[in-house]
Parts: C-alpha cells; sequence; structure tokens
C-alpha cells in the first residue's frame, strides 16, 4: 500500500487490502489461531505429558526402577 503524499514509502498492511470484510476476518482468525493458539497448544500438551509422566514415576518408582 502506498502512501498519498510520499509515493515512494510502502507498508506491509491489511488495510483496505482485502476484497470483503469476512476475507480479513478470515485472515484475522488465522492470524491469531497460527501465532497464538497453536503455539498454546502444544505448550499445553507437553507440559501436561510432562506432569504426567512426574506424577507417573512419583506414585510407584519401584516398577520403574527394575525396568
Amino acid at each position: 500500500m502506498e502512501h498519498p503524499q510520499f509515493p515512494e514509502f510502502e507498508q506491509c498492511v491489511t488495510f483496505a487490502s482485502f476484497p470483503s470484510s469476512w476475507h480479513e476476518r478470515l485472515y484475522n482468525l488465522f492470524c491469531l489461531l497460527a501465532l497464538y493458539g497453536l503455539p498454546l497448544a502444544a505448550i499445553i500438551v507437553c507440559y501436561s505429558r510432562i506432569f504426567w509422566e512426574i506424577h507417573r514415576q512419583s506414585r510407584d518408582p519401584q516398577d520403574d526402577a527394575a525396568s
């Protein structure tokens, strides 16, 4: 998108660059999920598995030591 007073200045923005408002909403939803939702889900899954493994090993340490 070009600046009206400075044509050599270009900026990467989504303002008025989509054909309709639902395209922009879909883009914003995708960005929200890709940049926030998916990393948060990965962190939750990883920490849950870590805590589950710690909990499992702390319940009966003799079974894990023998194997």
